[in-house]
Order: C-alpha cells, then structure tokens, then sequence
C-alpha cells in the first residue's frame, strides 16, 4: 500500500498528472507560494500531444487541496474555468449537481462508441454547414439534425440513464 500512498504525495501526483519534472512537464522552479507550474511551452507539439505522451491518463489524481496548495493550474485551464464562471454558471439551476463519474460495462462503452462517434460527426457537419453556407440556419434545420439522429440520440441517453441509476442504486445500497 505504500507504493500507493506514494501517488497522492503533492510532487508525485502532479508528475502523473502531467508529466516528470525531467520531461519538462513543470518550469525549472516553483513559484513563489511554492507551487509546481507546469510548462506551457512545448514547442511545435501542443499542451494536450505533451501529456499524452508524458502523462496519459491526464489530470485525474490532483484534490482540490494540492490545487490550493501545491500546483499551480495552467493557464488554459483557468481559462477554462473562467469561462465557465462567466458564460455558463448563471444559466444553471439552483443547487445543481454536477453529473458524477459513471461506470459502464463493455456493452453500454460499445453502444456508446457507436452512436457517440457518428453524432458527434453528424453535429460537427451540420455546424460546419451552419457556418459556411451563405443563410443562416433555421430553428427547423435544427429539429430536422435531430429528426434524423434521433435513434444516436436515444441509445445514448438509455445507456447514460442505465448508468446513473445503477450509481444511485449502489449509493442507496451503501447507506
């Protein structure tokens, strides 16, 4: 279990979340509260190819209080949150509840493969007609997307649903 605990020391857990201090993953020094910056210039690779080959499992390990106290967020992430705060926390309801980190079985991943991939390209082609073709699209444009995909769409959801009852039924069961 020691090897374990080693992941949630402040130093260890940023190096998995984004890369070794010898890779070039932090800048050479902390800042001056003490924290670890990480390094935004990766050269011609971006932030994300950077960590996916130094860190691939991304920023998962990090609480709330090694972001207080022992690293710094990049700026791309503030940005991030910042818009957030700005452009989408007004919009929610009151005592809103992030959706939590589902468990799937190997069916429900497959069946969201499928559909997510080919909505997601549908969504994105229909977007980029959106912007290129000279007249703006109509709210019935919209309704016929969706028309279309509605079969993507409601698999996606059943298997979604499917999950979070099942993360309710194991929190109901736990109490």
């Amino acid at each position: 279990m020691s090897y374990f605990d080693k992941f949630f020391e402040p130093e260890i857990s940023a190096q998995l979340n984004y890369g070794s201090i010898a890779s070039g993953a932090f800048l050479s020094q902390k800042d001056e509260n003490g924290k670890l910056v990480p390094n935004d210039d990766h050269g011609k690779q971006s932030a994300d190819d950077f960590r996916m080959k130094n860190a691939p499992y991304g920023v998962i390990y990090l609480t709330a209080d090694e972001w207080k106290n022992n690293v710094e967020m990049e700026p791309r992430a503030k940005l991030r949150l910042e818009r957030l705060e700005n452009w989408v926390k007004g919009y929610t309801y009151e005592n809103a509840k992030s959706i939590p980190n589902l468990n799937y079985s190997k069916e429900q991943l497959d069946v969201l493969n499928m559909y997510e991939s080919s909505l997601g390209n549908n969504i994105a082609a229909w977007m980029t007609n959106s912007i290129t073709s000279p007249s703006v699209p109509t709210k019935s444009d919209w309704q016929n997307l969706l028309k279309t995909n509605r079969n993507s769409i409601d698999e996606v959801k059943r298997v979604n649903q499917e999950a979070y009852d099942a993360y309710l039924e194991k929190i109901k069961s736990s109490k």
